[in-house]
């Protein structure tokens, strides 16, 4: 797959793994111990490839089992990657074809209607987002010491058991009880651009100008909530 995607010119390979929720529920999903062989193979191949980016989708466990892999290797925005695991409700979110607002696409629970109340407001007032910004999460997840940088996907155990904060279903990480992991480089490391990587970010609007040597800028919440 990662030669294919390399000889069709892709700068950037997303693999997604099933989330059972939707008409998801009816297909056969992968084995925990399918899923853990699964992800470690993307895990070393994200380290170890160059000239392609390679990230798992829909699976936060990614960040646990690069810490495990390699302590030292810092998994920023600049390899793809946001700080945290799941993105529903804090970094993204799916508005559907009725506009009712959800954490993310395997998320059935509705924060609000942008045809009632603008998108912004829902992003920062609905109680569902405040919950998924600061989980309480149970189960294995909540006792785990990579609950900062994973947390499990919220999505799974909602579709499983209706509980939003449960632990992810398909994880087979028991945890150690210790607490204590080795820190995630806040800062991204510098980013040596080629000249036509560069010339295509001059092209950008002032609020995704990169400066030399570091990733793309967050936009602010309320900025990246309204467009």
């Amino acid at each position: 797959m990662i030669a294919f995607a390399r000889s069709c010119g892709a700068i950037a390979l997303n693999v997604f793994f099933l989330v059972g929720t939707g008409r998801g529920r009816h297909v056969s999903n992968i084995s925990r111990a399918g899923y853990d062989r699964t992800l470690r193979r993307l895990t070393r191949a994200a380290r170890d490839t160059e000239g392609i980016m390679i990230r798992a989708k829909c699976a936060p466990h990614f960040k646990r089992m690069a810490i495990e892999l390699d302590p030292d290797w810092p998994i920023t925005t600049a390899h793809g990657y946001e700080a945290g695991g799941c993105l529903a409700g804090t970094r993204y979110a799916r508005v559907t074809p009725s506009g009712e607002v959800t954490p993310c696409p395997y998320i059935a629970h509705s924060a609000g209607s942008i045809r009632q109340r603008r998108f912004a407001e829902i992003w920062q007032d609905a109680p569902v987002f405040a919950r998924l910004r600061a989980p309480q999460l149970t189960g294995r997840c909540g006792i785990c010491e990579y609950g900062e940088v994973c947390g499990g996907c919220r999505a799974r155990p909602y579709a499983a058991t209706g509980d939003l904060m449960g632990e992810d279903t398909l994880c087979a990480y028991r945890p150690d009880g210790t607490g204590a992991i080795p820190q995630i480089p806040q800062a991204a490391p510098p980013v040596a651009w080629t000249p036509a990587a560069r010339a295509r970010l001059d092209r950008c609007r002032p609020s995704c100008a990169v400066s030399s040597g570091s990733g793309p800028r967050p936009m602010p919440a309320r900025q990246a909530a309204t467009r």
